[in-house]
């Protein structure tokens, strides 16, 4: 049979959707807008009403029973979508039929700015919920998550998240901006409740316990929540520096700046499973390496570097000298600020998918020089630059550990063997961009960046260096990455916006 055409792909149906009502008063008996609960039926969307007057969680469980929609997703009585945003959201979950969870941007409203919400970050959903509670799950896996115990005073719709997110699934985000007030449940609001607080704890405590553990430090009102991943065993890391020697000027006087952020880690940093490769240039003075070797002694491996300088070659010679199974890149422009540093770092590259992890780098006039890499197709960037230190970022960013596109080597951890398995830094980019290329390769291998608001230093960046672009390393990072960076979405807004501490 001859075809005169392409066949047709054919229409996908709509999905079918149950929207679940949860009357948390008892004596509330009607909707906060009845016409729009009527324009949904109308649309083809089970509508339900459930008594959740004495838990959530009781709430749940009989919507989740009643329900016959492909699709479940959890309102309040005064959260009920218009009919135009229950269309996008059946358009959206149409358009991909893979997902079996989808939560969705924030519109921003009189009190609050809006929320863009980063791709699916698992690290981060550990310290804040930001899906909020307006998702739509699909309905076999909320059955599997709410088959376990549903016990969390009011943290239910976190503790889904969490489940959901360890399952495996398919989760997207969508650019869909639903309003603020329809992501936060009446239960959530109550951050001054203390038993709130501990069924977040119990959320936390049971998402630790099946993701290889970790550390809540606190659960906090803002719902930003400080928790640590946990160090396992005792690795010897490599710190790897290369140097030329050279000094800074303050008004202490003048001293070899390899010195300084050696003798700062020496003193402040608290895990001790370090050596140090300083890759130095034969025009390091003489006093300078002398007194590395005192301050270091055996836990110093001296490389001799002769040729230009390539940042690239310089670090992967010096991972050839070294010895650790997780490599940290660092520039020797640096001050340590954060005792535990290492440790915040290590925690984050032992996670089965780590692929690189940064720090919170600040200049010296206490503003942020990096907070994670930002790709996309027509920019590379560190985000939040010159902002204030202490600012919390957007929805805060700054606050808590996260995925992010990439990370600067100036202060970078890697598991070894991954670094080999990237092939290393690229010895074509030999001053800029050589980052931002190994983390465009680990991303390609599947493996993702992290970044860690608890790694602080100051970072005297290029101050030993030209630190001039050329033309051509803009070429060659563009004509292998550039179709690729518009695929990076862990920070999804203006990555030049400067935040201000108490905004």
């Amino acid at each position: 049979m001859i075809q005169t055409g392409a066949a047709r792909e054919p229409r996908r149906e709509p999905p079918t959707v149950s929207l679940v009502v949860l009357q948390t008063d008892a004596e509330q008996a009607r909707l906060a807008d009845e016409p729009a609960f009527d324009a949904l039926l109308g649309q083809g969307w089970q509508g339900l009403i459930v008594d959740a007057s004495e838990s959530l969680k009781q709430g749940l469980e009989t919507g989740l029973a009643r329900a016959r929609g492909q699709f479940v997703i959890y309102v309040t009585p005064d959260q009920v979508p218009t009919s135009a945003l229950a269309q996008q959201v059946l358009d959206e979950l149409c358009a991909h039929p893979d997902c079996d969870v989808m939560y969705f941007d924030e519109a921003p409203d009189a009190e609050r700015p809006g929320f863009v919400k980063p791709a699916h970050s698992p690290e981060r959903l550990r310290s804040q919920n930001y899906w909020g509670s307006f998702v739509a799950y699909k309905g076999d896996l909320l059955q599997l998550v709410v088959d376990q115990s549903l016990d969390f005073d009011g943290a239910e719709f976190y503790a889904l998240a969490l489940r959901a997110s360890r399952r495996g699934s398919t989760i997207r985000k969508s650019l869909v901006q639903v309003p603020r007030a329809l992501c936060v449940t009446d239960h959530a609001r109550r951050h001054d409740n203390a038993a709130y607080r501990q069924g977040v704890r119990r959320a936390l405590d049971e998402h630790f316990a099946e993701t290889g553990g970790g550390f809540i430090d606190s659960v906090d009102d803002n719902g930003i929540h400080q928790t640590r991943r946990h160090v396992v065993g005792n690795p010897l890391v490599s710190v790897i520096v290369p140097t030329r020697g050279s000094s800074r000027s303050d008004r202490a006087g003048s001293r070899a700046m390899v010195l300084d952020a050696v003798e700062g880690i020496v003193k402040k940093t608290t895990y001790d499973r370090l050596e140090f490769v300083i890759v130095a240039d034969d025009t390091t003075p003489d006093d300078v390496i002398a007194d590395l070797r005192m301050t270091l002694g055996d836990r110093l491996s001296l490389v001799p570097w002769s040729r230009e300088f390539s940042f690239s070659e310089k670090m992967n010679l010096g991972v050839v000298a070294s010895r650790g199974e997780y490599l940290l890149f660092l520039n020797d422009d640096v001050d340590l600020i954060s005792p535990d540093w290492v440790q915040a770092m290590l925690s984050l590259a032992q996670l089965p998918r780590a692929g690189t992890v940064g720090a919170m780098l600040y200049f010296d006039d206490d503003t942020v020089q990096h907070a994670g890499h930002a790709y996309s197709w027509s920019d590379v960037t560190h985000v939040g630059l010159h902002s204030d230190r202490g600012a919390e970022g957007p929805n805060g960013a700054f606050l808590v550990e996260r995925e992010v596109d990439g990370n600067t080597a100036a202060c970078m951890m890697i598991k070894r063997d991954r670094f080999f398995e990237a092939g290393g830094f690229s010895p074509i980019l030999p001053g800029n961009f050589n980052d931002v290329d190994l983390c465009m390769k680990m991303n390609a291998l599947g493996y993702v960046s992290y970044w860690t608001p608890r790694a602080e230093l100051y970072h005297f960046e290029s101050a030993t260096r030209d630190p001039r672009v050329s033309a051509y390393e803009v070429d060659r990072t563009w004509g292998r990455w550039g179709n690729e960076f518009g695929r990076c979405g862990f920070w999804p807004t203006d990555p030049h916006v400067r935040y201000r501490k108490g905004n």
